[in-house]
């Protein structure tokens, strides 16, 4: 078999992480409970090995299967960093300062890793850990604002709500498939959705909604997972936990992200099917990914 394409996630590098531990000890349940600057490296861990075991991969399954395939995976992503002279191992309060990183892992299917790291932005903890997402609340214009989450005496349930990501809605549709399921090299069907609403690389607090062309129901955002507020709770599109051939993209289509992954296992939100005729302009949403956290936005219906 030619190896076309490889299997990648994306992970935050951040030097405040591994300073949590007491902070969100409550229900942290991710990095094998160990202080890591790697955000939830073991939910990315497991996207790429459910990936690998689809395709029958077997040298990348032995790569990083198993409690010592995720040290090998922590040793690899410190090793390559302290020989970019990313990891610095000055003081708690220097390394802090230091400006966070996307670093993308790619598996290729002998299980030979790789890494990238490019620069990425500051985020609160509440917005990387947050214990609920606030409901919305009607507005003076009809449109729904977010409410403050209750308690505010825990500093983890204040979340920012700034920058407000624009987030469109793909009027074409894709085909779901192994592709659109599992996160890889293969990503052309996401590229187009970003070109046809006119979204550059630059533009960071934008997003497109991708289609099911067969269903219509929204699948996931390029870039992001995305939540929608029905039925007085936030839900998220389905994905079938089934892996077996031609029942992998079942549900809406879309992948079973790392951090959707933590908020479905604490109860911030919940899988339902999103129609895409039902999403309004104007209306709250929130994203998450595995380098940002969870993101506000607002849907526009009309391109800008």
């Amino acid at each position: 078999m030619t190896d076309t394409f490889q299997l990648f996630t994306s992970i935050r590098f951040d030097w405040s992480l591994a300073s949590t531990a007491d902070e969100v000890a409550w229900d942290v349940g991710w990095n094998s409970k160990n202080a890591s600057p790697f955000y939830m490296l073991d939910l990315h861990r497991d996207r790429l090995l459910r990936g690998a075991r689809h395709w029958g991969w077997t040298g990348a399954v032995n790569a990083i299967e198993g409690e010592d395939g995720l040290a090998r995976l922590d040793d690899f992503l410190q090793t390559s960093l302290k020989q970019s002279g990313r990891w610095d191992h000055r003081e708690q309060e220097q390394q802090q300062q230091q400006q966070p990183l996307r670093l993308k892992i790619i598996l290729a299917q002998d299980g030979k890793l790789t890494l990238e790291s490019y620069p990425a932005s500051n985020t609160s903890l509440s917005n990387l850990f947050p214990g609920q997402l606030p409901a919305p609340n009607s507005s003076k214009d009809g449109r729904s604002s977010p409410d403050r989450p209750r308690d505010l005496d825990n500093p983890l349930q204040t979340l920012e709500l700034s920058p407000v990501y624009d987030v469109y809605v793909d009027d074409a549709t894709t085909s779901s498939s192994a592709f659109t399921h599992f996160k890889t090299t293969r990503r052309d069907m996401y590229d187009a959705a970003r070109e046809r609403v006119g979204l550059q690389p630059t533009d960071v607090t934008k997003e497109v909604l991708i289609v099911d062309e067969e269903t219509g129901l929204i699948m996931e955002g390029s870039l992001t997972t995305p939540y929608f507020w029905r039925g007085g709770r936030w839900v998220t599109p389905l994905v079938s936990d089934s892996h077996s051939s031609g029942q992998v993209w079942a549900g809406s289509g879309g992948q079973n992200g790392t951090t959707r992954r933590w908020a479905l296992e604490r109860g911030i939100a919940e899988q339902e099917a999103v129609e895409a005729s039902s999403v309004v302009d104007g209306e709250a949403v929130w994203l998450s990914n595995g380098v940002r956290g969870f993101i506000f936005g607002r849907v526009r219906l009309a391109v800008a």
